[in-house]
């Protein structure tokens, strides 16, 4: 499945893919540049619904206006955002049985047995 990230308003998409993330799960994960301040400031970018800007991703302002695809005068920002492609759900950690356990049972099946037997 290839990924969708044309509807992100990025000037230029330097990123999209599909990941595994260990924080997320499955996601789409899209870098690209933005004509805004990035999460907050005077020209904050405003991701689309189910899109969030990714916390392990640094924000990069470019120093110069205009740059990467933007109008001349903008500010434009390197964002990653990432999208949930299906709830994840945590792994299910496989309940072994403990040596105490074991012993628990083997001795109980003994007693069960010796009372059994010994009604005979």
């Amino acid at each position: 499945m290839e990924p969708d990230c044309s509807g992100l308003g990025f000037t230029e998409i330097e990123e999209c893919k599909i990941i595994d993330d260990p924080k997320f799960g499955r996601i789409i994960l899209a870098t690209g540049w933005t004509q805004s301040t990035g999460s907050d400031g005077a020209w904050p970018y405003v991701p689309p619904e189910g899109w969030h800007f990714h916390p392990d991703y640094p924000e990069v302002t470019d120093s110069a206006t205009g740059t990467h695809g933007g109008c001349p005068s903008c500010i434009m920002t390197k964002i990653t955002l990432y999208k949930q492609l299906e709830e994840s759900e945590p792994p299910v950690e496989s309940k072994k049985p403990s040596t105490l356990m074991v012993a628990v049972a083997v001795v109980s099946i003994i007693i069960i047995l010796y009372v059994l037997l010994r009604k005979r």
